[in-house]
């Protein structure tokens, strides 16, 4: 009996690794975004980059319209610069906290546009836009808005974002 309950859980283990862990539906893609949100938030790199694939590559390009003399920034990212972008943001928080002698917040919104599931359900292709802002209650000083369109993969049960390509428009604070 003993044997047979073993052979049931590890039938189901070898399934679950090979076809069930790797699924996606709507709601797991939701989820993984509502986590991504919170990891950013709270500053939690270790949750974070739990939600990167190894094998994640990317493209980002960045502009500042309202400062024509900086030059746009293009750069193509794996997993250890997406992992690291965390300690970016903590640091320009800090810095800004500096220069304006104030303690200052981090608000992060998205909108999910599309989330459209491959046919054997195994990856999701979504375009979402998201807003960035470091500032206080009343006054963003720095707002970067993005467009993105990210490939997420299902594989043991866990989502994971594993390319993403955007477009970023940087721009200075103004009053909510």
């Amino acid at each position: 009996m003993k044997k047979i309950i073993f052979l049931i859980f590890a039938g189901y283990g070898i399934w679950f690794a090979a076809v069930g862990g790797k699924r996606l539906d709507e709601d797991i893609v939701r989820d993984f975004y509502r986590q991504a949100a919170d990891a950013l938030i709270n500053n939690d790199s270790e949750a974070y980059c739990k939600l990167i694939d190894d094998d994640m590559h990317g493209n980002s390009k960045f502009w500042m319209p309202s400062r024509p003399t900086i030059p746009s920034a293009f750069q193509q990212f794996g997993k250890k610069e997406a992992c690291d972008s965390l300690a970016v943001i903590q640091q320009m928080k800090e810095q800004a906290q500096l220069l304006a002698g104030i303690s200052l917040h981090i608000n992060y919104e998205y909108t999910i546009e599309s989330i459209s599931i491959s046919p054997d359900r195994k990856t999701a292709t979504v375009e979402l836009h998201d807003e960035f802002r470091i500032g206080t209650e009343r006054e963003a000083m720095l707002i970067m808005r993005s467009r993105q369109t990210n490939q997420i993969r299902r594989n043991l049960g866990r989502a994971k974002i594993f390319h993403s390509n955007s477009i970023t428009r940087v721009s200075e604070g103004k009053r909510r």
